[in-house]
């Protein structure tokens, strides 16, 4: 790694849901008739995952159930991102959207409770975080 890389102790997290039911088909009709609709479950069934990478591998996957508030995302941060950073990263910044759980006061008392190195991001930033591009990749291959 380089030393003048700006990115070789960052960690970049998020959550993601992600729905395990596919809605792909192959329809045989004849020409002139209209294709029949598969029919779509009111609630298909999705899995919820929290994750984080960094140029030093991965932390460990989360999954949960429900909506993720600010006491849910500390706990995942306790159990994933901080063992993550003290083995792999000491010398660190964290870094991840303005989701109001990642903002609010419970999670910035956390952050400085376990001195971590938060990356600040001004409001209605783009999404550049690179942990959307694997969630991209995730997805995609579930559906295929």
């Amino acid at each position: 790694m380089e030393s003048g890389d700006p990115f070789h102790n960052v960690s970049f997290s998020d959550e993601c849901s992600i729905s395990l039911q596919s809605y792909h088909r192959t329809c045989i009709r004849m020409a002139d008739k209209p294709t029949k609709r598969r029919p779509k479950p009111k609630h298909p069934f999705k899995v919820h995952v929290w994750g984080g990478i960094s140029r030093h591998g991965a932390t460990k996957i989360c999954i949960f159930d429900g909506i993720m508030d600010g006491d849910l995302f500390c706990n995942v941060l306790e159990t994933t991102l901080v063992p993550f950073i003290r083995n792999k990263l000491p010398d660190h910044w964290f870094m991840q959207d303005n989701d109001p759980k990642h903002v609010s006061r419970r999670a910035q008392a956390f952050f400085e409770q376990e001195s971590i190195n938060w990356c600040r991001t001004p409001p209605e930033n783009p999404d550049l975080n690179p942990i959307e591009d694997l969630w991209h990749e995730l997805k995609f291959y579930l559906e295929s």
